[in-house]
């Protein structure tokens, strides 16, 4: 019985990431990412000096990879679990192996480019602006992959559950803007 729910366990996370939402998640954060990060420069994308300008921009590119490194840590974490727990299915099992392998050089990769972006926002911007920004933009962004890759919140009635994480991300939003705002200049 335990093996079976070990099995189950594997096949859960599996079922959980190769599905329509988990592509169409994915595809949307890789889309924003690129938009925003522009390694080519294309006219038409967000500018180079934006990033320079606003500390959201790189703190979003740090979020959006952040959220890829958390889902792939917790397919990782769960593949780990299982094979101490002596079943190594998702490492040895040949229908599902290959996602630990892919998760765990995506969480590799995205811990890297999390970290190039954080430091480029931490050379522009003072800490004291990028962390309270990135904790925000990194909480929301994980929150939400959460929900959409392993359903884990749901909102009854629907409705009246969104509006008040909706408001509860731009009442944190909010929060960090007072905190970040320039105290006016006083002359004398």
């Amino acid at each position: 019985a335990d093996e079976l729910g070990q099995r189950q366990a594997a096949d859960a996370i599996y079922d959980s990431l190769i599905t329509w939402r988990a592509f169409g998640y994915l595809a949307g954060i890789l889309a924003a990412f690129f938009v925003i990060a522009n390694p080519k420069e294309f006219p038409f994308f967000l500018p180079q000096k934006a990033r320079q300008e606003k500390v959201i921009w790189n703190t979003i590119l740090c979020g959006l990879m952040g959220a890829i490194t958390v889902m792939s840590s917790k397919g990782v974490s769960t593949a780990l679990n299982q094979g101490f727990a002596g079943n190594p299915d998702m490492f040895a099992r040949g229908d599902i192996c290959w996602l630990t392998y892919c998760l765990i050089i995506c969480a590799v990769g995205s811990i890297v480019m999390q970290l190039k972006y954080l430091n480029e926002a931490l050379m522009h911007f003072g800490s004291s602006v990028v962390v309270p920004v990135y904790y925000v933009v990194f909480t929301s962004i994980t929150i939400s992959a959460g929900m959409v890759l392993f359903l884990e919140i749901e909102f009854s009635p629907l409705a009246v559950g969104v509006s008040v994480f909706v408001f509860g991300i731009f009442l944190a939003f909010f929060g960090v803007f007072l905190i970040n705002e320039p105290e006016p200049k006083t002359e004398g």
